[in-house]
């Protein structure tokens, strides 16, 4: 197995197998007091909430993160069982210090996973589009109106609801195997873009070789914007040569754009989403984002989309 292949795996264990793990020593474990119950059911189970909200699904698989919940429940009904017939004894000075210090941590997450649970509720303004992929089970890698469920889209005001899109198999997988270092290996590679809505396209831009990494100087890839309903949505990176509307054009919602790649600055295919406050403001501008709903639906990290 490769270095990236191997990452992957050590991700998978830290995201899925310890969360586990710890949940199944509320269990397992024969604690004396219930304050070291407390404090280790606090700690993995807020723990595991964190994980579950921000984990990076697609590379360790849907399947993972169930199973997670799974086990989170577990340990939250065995746990509350264990604190009803156990004893509130003081446990000592040693596990006193050790349970303070499970109880900071939970408290640390419990912050993060209230400001993700925030994060998935949509704002009073939306503008409403039409999913622009279609024919596969889509998972959502960044979405919401905030962090922790955004990351990279933090730094411009026009990205504040931006939504990543990626897609996954059977597995729960976006990509065919651990050592898929080709763009081409992902499951959403090529996927056709429908256009979200009927209007202008003002701005777009096709030639950017697909390339995994950074791209600073054009971030966006290959990328159009259309003026609709009165915002400029844009899409971005998509696949070299695939585009098929140029500045100027009109076009129907439903129509196809191009195909999924990985033009610009990405760690992997998806589809970049976001609307943002006319007039057009150029590439990823600063102007002010719109929210967006699909269905009527406000999507965020780590939703799941058949289409």
């Amino acid at each position: 197995m490769s270095g990236s292949g191997l990452a992957l795996l050590g991700g998978w264990l830290l995201a899925a197998c310890l969360p586990v793990a710890l949940c199944s020593l509320v269990v397992v474990g024969q604690w004396r007091s219930n304050w070291t119950t407390l404090s280790l059911l606090s700690f993995a189970c807020l723990g595991a909430l964190y994980a579950l909200l921000t984990g990076a699904w697609t590379g360790y698989s849907y399947w993972s993160a169930a199973i997670v919940l799974a086990f989170m429940i577990w340990a939250v009904a065995a746990g509350l069982q264990r604190l009803l017939a156990g004893s509130w004894a003081y446990p000592g000075l040693a596990t006193s210090l050790v349970c303070g210090g499970l109880f900071g941590m939970a408290a640390w997450f419990l912050y993060h996973d209230v400001a993700a649970l925030r994060s998935m509720r949509a704002p009073e303004r939306t503008v409403e589009l039409a999913f622009p992929l279609e024919g596969g089970l889509f998972a959502i890698v960044q979405g919401g109106s905030g962090p922790p469920l955004q990351s990279s889209h933090l730094g411009s005001p026009a990205q504040a609801y931006a939504v990543d899109v990626t897609m996954i198999n059977r597995a729960g997988l976006g990509r065919r195997s651990l050592d898929a270092f080709d763009a081409r290996d992902w499951e959403i590679w090529g996927k056709p873009v429908l256009s979200p809505c009927a209007g202008d396209v003002a701005w777009s831009r096709d030639g950017i070789v697909d390339a995994i990494g950074r791209d600073p100087v054009t971030p966006a890839g290959n990328a159009v914007a259309i003026e609709c309903s009165g915002v400029v949505v844009y899409l971005a990176h998509f696949r070299q040569g695939s585009l098929r509307v140029r500045e100027g054009d009109r076009v129907a919602t439903g129509q196809v754009l191009g195909e999924v790649g990985a033009s610009g600055n990405t760690g992997g295919p998806h589809l970049h989403i976001h609307a943002e406050e006319p007039p057009l403001g150029g590439e990823f501008s600063q102007r002010p984002g719109v929210a967006m709903t699909f269905g009527g639906r406000f999507l965020w990290r780590p939703g799941i989309i058949v289409n």
